[in-house]
């Protein structure tokens, strides 16, 4: 798998020569997430990548809240074609219940899914989450 420091990697299913990076996101009890922002690297030019169309931030796990720790959550999932994600995997993670946060908020978001030309095809997501209290 492609690391970029903390960055997020999207690679497409059907089209490995297509890379499309996002900005890790932040998540803070006191602030909703921002909407990921792709850049792609060797786009291929029949493809439109999927774009978030609903869908809340992770939550700070309540139960660590008094402990302030920092955490991150690596989650890998796929978009289908319907644009639901499935498929949810804990890539790396320093506490487990900043990545069990991480998929109870993913299992809501919906998407318009990629597209090949006008056909929707599935795209695989790894997408990293910052948890933070302050």
């Amino acid at each position: 798998m492609f690391k970029l420091g903390c960055t997020l990697a999207l690679i497409l299913i059907y089209s490995p020569n297509l890379l499309a990076v996002d900005k890790p996101h932040k998540v803070r009890a006191d602030r909703p997430m921002p909407v990921p922002n792709f850049v792609v690297e060797n786009p291929d030019p029949e493809v439109t990548l999927p774009v978030r169309i609903s869908g809340n931030s992770p939550i700070y796990p309540i139960s660590l809240l008094l402990t302030g720790i920092k955490g991150q959550a690596t989650i890998s999932f796929i978009i289908g074609i319907d644009g639901i994600p499935k498929n949810f995997e804990v890539i790396k993670t320093n506490n487990k219940k900043f990545a069990d946060h991480a998929i109870i908020a993913i299992r809501e978001w919906r998407y318009n899914p990629a597209l090949r030309g006008t056909v929707p095809i599935e795209m695989s997501i790894e997408q990293t989450f910052d948890f933070s209290v302050d």
